[in-house]
């Protein structure tokens, strides 16, 4: 990670630090003392979904974006990316062969790897599904995603939210709220809904923090 901060120009102090903010070793809790403490164990290294994790992607990809962005314009395409979801979207379908092998090559050159099972080519008539959600004519979440929602709030209306809860969220309301507010993004009249079913469902009873 210093090195990638080294590399935009951060200075090696300003760099070193960037990278301890971005990193955290694996760690062990010890008891001393009847103290709890938590005892590293190996090198740093970049922690699953932390809040920084969007940024330093974004860094690490840019030759990428830029490679892959002229890629896909050679052929007529539109390239995006989220996270590590790569998309090129377009009218028609010539060059796709092309598109795939110089997005591989590309891939290969940056130290990245292809997931084979999430490489999907999406013609026309079918459901277009980017990040889990659809993009057809408007963008919505899969219509299975949304029935199981509709599905735990109306139960929890009836019994509670903690009769849904059967992940154990810690804070289950917040979980839920997060998954209307995306839905209410994506599609506000679908969202609107899903809000008015969460509101009934707060009124039968408390959800355990």
């Amino acid at each position: 990670m210093k090195g990638l901060f080294r590399k935009i120009g951060y200075s090696e102090h300003v760099a070193t630090l960037l990278a301890l903010v971005c990193t955290e070793p694996p760690r062990l809790p010890v008891t001393i003392d009847a103290q709890a403490i938590w005892v590293a164990l190996g090198e740093r290294m970049l922690p699953q979904g932390a809040c920084t994790s969007p940024a330093t992607t974004n860094l690490v990809c840019r030759r990428l974006d830029r490679r892959l962005a002229g890629l896909a314009k050679r052929f007529g395409y539109s390239y995006t990316r989220y996270a590590d979801g790569l998309t090129f979207s377009g009218d028609g379908h010539a060059g796709v062969e092309l598109l795939l092998r110089g997005t591989r090559s590309n891939l290969k050159a940056d130290g990245f790897a292809e997931h084979p099972q999430k490489t999907r080519i999406m013609r026309s008539g079918r459901r277009y599904e980017v990040t889990g959600d659809v993009v057809n004519a408007k963008t919505s979440i899969a219509r299975e995603e949304a029935r199981e929602l509709r599905a735990i709030l109306h139960n929890a209306g009836k019994h509670g939210l903690a009769s849904q809860n059967r992940a154990a969220h810690p804070n289950f309301e917040a979980h839920l709220r997060g998954r209307v507010g995306w839905v209410h993004m994506l599609d506000p009249e679908k969202g609107k809904k899903l809000r008015a079913a969460l509101d009934r469902a707060l009124q039968v009873g408390n959800v355990p923090q």
